[in-house]
């Protein structure tokens, strides 16, 4: 017997599941019984054979068509249905907005959250079904039944949105079988793709005890191991892997990255060669340029960012590279082009990071502590950010805002780790929520800058410009002053609408600007100065503030300026430090380890089955 998933040949004909993948078998065909009383197929002529079988092949497609039509007509009922739930629920919406209830957009963003989280859940029920058989067949231990009933206990949990009750309901079947090596890894990378690495880590220990030479595994561990800071454990499993299956795309790309990281660059290219060979995707591209320009090697470092770039032209982080290439290559145009191109396909992912330094240094003094119910979540999900855990704090934030809803420190510190994330929907209505109530002055602060940059990011600068104007209208303390000016002088730079006007509000910006404010002020007025072609001016400003404040954003338009007034090395300084600051986007074992999360699901939808 052959089985239908990996080709195994199964010696024993009455085996339920194939002893290499663990697929359940299903027989296909086999031997015709043979009756003595049937009469010989001569007596059946061949046309009267064929006759017959076009007979029943027209009848099942008369039956089909039939099929499709009804199912065709149920579709457009269901499509007139769901139009007018649709415009049902657009007109309460609108009623609310009109009668404040709702502040507007409120709906449309927490719909989006809500659908977000939906698809996760049906996202990680599809991968409990789909390897519920090959979990089932790995069963080693006493109880089958309870351990049956555990798993579909955890899928009508997961279904329900109730993700924690699930994942504990599928940690109570691992306890009853700890050697089903299925099960255990379904955890770990369930684990991982949460952020949570600790119990990732614990299940992937527990699964390469029983079974040393399980590939992904291994694969997984090295990836953990190197996010831990564990770099020569991270190679030796990563290597494990390698040697188990020398095609893994993954196994070498993460080798790759850990040995850049450590500076060990011939190597590194070596293994990232092999990884583009086996998948050339955008960001393994980038890698490999990156490694190649430290090898001195520039000319193969443009041709990888400009492939990468034909992958996908919205690559921000391809575009930045690209330009510090040319620079090295002493072509300052084609290297301003890549600069402003890389600022203008993605600012907010500047911008966002810098009103958050904007309130960084109040931040501890100036917010609220959080003492209630949601006190012990706020903490971890605090701990969780300061190493780097961000979607493990993320999914805490929200236990947290469950149980106190409306604490304002809680509520702005989610407002600040989605609008870094991209979640922008859910950045948005929590932003919203805290400028629609009474906030004390630094929470509204943090809120008004955030979502004025979320919404400049998303393409609205009319409308991010009407919420800092109605802030100020709320708040007029110095600081609010300064954040709302700044804001409205950032909104107009940005847009290149009145670039005077533009002027004016960074000046009175850093007019009402306390002394911890002023680089963000000044940074501002030198924007504004660059988008008015007075390159001097805007260098005075640039440096000025990142004397004061090296933020990643000041250095990159630092280098802007210098650039088009001529000074490349001093350009190329600065484009350097703007990649030497931590703020400036994902570490590289961060960038490595979203690269991984992103391809994994892929695999995942590609192979419905691991082999």
């Amino acid at each position: 017997m052959f089985c239908q998933t990996c080709g195994a040949f199964n010696v024993d004909e009455n085996a339920e599941y194939c002893v290499r993948c663990k697929a359940k078998l299903l027989v296909v065909s086999g031997p015709r019984p043979v009756d003595d009383d049937e009469p010989g197929s001569d007596d059946v002529g061949l046309d009267e054979h064929l006759l017959e079988r076009i007979s029943a092949l027209e009848e099942v497609v008369r039956r089909e068509g039939e099929m499709l039509r009804t199912l065709f007509e149920s579709l457009q009922r269901l499509e007139k249905s769901v139009s007018l739930a649709q415009s049902g629920i657009l007109a309460l919406q609108e009623t609310l907005e009109q009668r404040g209830v709702l502040s507007p957009g409120e709906t449309t963003d927490r719909w989006q959250a809500r659908s977000e989280k939906r698809l996760h859940a049906v996202e990680t029920k599809d991968r409990l079904l789909d390897r519920r058989d090959r979990i089932l067949a790995g069963f080693a231990g006493a109880d089958r039944e309870g351990f049956f009933q555990k798993l579909r206990e955890a899928e009508i949990a997961i279904v329900s949105l109730d993700f924690d009750r699930g994942i504990r309901q599928l940690e109570d079947a691992f306890r009853l079988d700890r050697g089903n090596a299925d099960l255990g890894f379904f955890l770990a990378e369930t684990y991982f793709a949460s952020g949570d690495l600790e119990r990732s880590s614990h299940y992937l220990k527990k699964i390469l005890a029983a079974n040393p030479a399980h590939h992904d595994s291994l694969l997984y561990s090295g990836i953990v191991a190197s996010e831990t800071g564990e770099a020569r454990s991270a190679e030796t499993f990563l290597r494990r892997a390698i040697e188990l299956k020398p095609e893994g795309f993954l196994s070498h790309f993460a080798l790759g990255g850990l040995l850049a990281r450590q500076a060990r660059f011939e190597e590194a290219q070596k293994e990232l060669i092999r990884a583009r060979d086996i998948a050339p995707l955008s960001a393994t591209r980038i890698l490999l340029g990156q490694v190649e320009r430290e090898l001195g090697e520039t000319g193969r470092a443009i041709e990888e960012f400009e492939e990468a770039l034909k992958e996908d032209p919205r690559s921000e982080e391809a575009h930045f590279q690209l330009g510090l290439a040319y620079l090295e290559k002493n072509r300052p145009g084609r290297a301003l082009k890549e600069f402003q191109s890389s600022l203008e396909i993605n600012p907010r992912r500047l911008e966002v990071q810098e009103a958050v330094r904007l309130l960084e240094r109040e931040r501890w003094t100036g917010l609220p502590d959080v003492e209630g119910p949601a006190a012990s979540d706020f903490k971890r999900a605090e701990a969780c950010v300061a190493s780097g855990r961000l979607r493990q704090a993320l999914d805490l934030y929200r236990k947290a805002l469950e149980k106190e809803p409306e604490n304002g420190t809680v509520r702005i510190s989610y407002a600040l780790l989605c609008a870094s994330l991209g979640l922008s929907g859910e950045a948005i209505a929590a932003c919203r929520k805290i400028l629609a109530g009474v906030s004390e002055e630094m929470i509204a602060s943090a809120a008004c800058s955030t979502l004025a940059e979320v919404l400049r990011g998303e393409g609205e600068p009319r409308e991010a410009a009407r919420v800092v104007e109605e802030f100020l209208q709320k708040y007029d303390s110095p600081t609010a002053r300064t954040i709302g000016f700044y804001e409205l002088a950032s909104n107009l730079a940005d847009s290149e609408e009145n670039l005077n006007e533009a002027l004016d509000f960074a000046s009175r910006s850093l007019e009402a600007a306390p002394d911890e404010l002023k680089p963000f002020s000044l940074a501002a007025m030198g924007w504004v100065y660059y988008k008015k072609k007075d390159y001097e001016s805007a260098i005075k400003f640039l440096k000025r503030s990142s004397d004061n404040s090296a933020t990643p954003s000041t250095l990159h338009r630092l280098g802007l300026a210098l650039l088009a007034a001529g000074h490349a090395e001093e350009a190329k300084a600065a484009f350097r430090k703007a990649k030497t600051v931590a703020s400036r986007g994902a570490r590289l074992e961060e960038k490595i380890l979203e690269q991984v999360r992103m391809n994994l699901r892929m695999i995942e939808m590609a192979s419905p089955r691991r082999k």
